[in-house]
């Protein structure tokens, strides 16, 4: 739903990036004690997986930074998800992000 709300709503900036932060807990792991306790253990793992499919997005947030802050989360949900730390760096350094 998250992604989701990125995608097809025109959120106010505290809720992005709330939206954002949120994205970057998951993809972090912080579901592991939800998950550990529901007994569903790949939990992580499937999170980031659906994040995945939507790397266009933060891409895409990163250089635009529509809300204050919420490129700094797309540029650390994109470092999580394995991106090419190269094209990262040069997109932060080309003032995009």
């Amino acid at each position: 739903m998250l992604l989701l709300a990125l995608e097809h709503e025109r959120l106010s900036g505290p809720t992005r990036y709330r939206v954002f932060d949120l994205l970057m807990a998951r993809v972090h792991g912080e579901a592991k004690f939800t998950a550990e306790t529901s007994g569903h253990r790949d939990i992580d793992e499937e999170c980031r997986d659906a994040v995945r499919r939507e790397i266009p997005l933060f891409y895409q947030e990163l250089a635009a930074e529509s809300t204050l802050g919420s490129g700094e989360r797309a540029y650390f949900i994109l470092r999580a998800l394995g991106e090419d730390t190269a094209r990262l760096a040069e997109v932060r350094k080309s003032g995009l992000g």
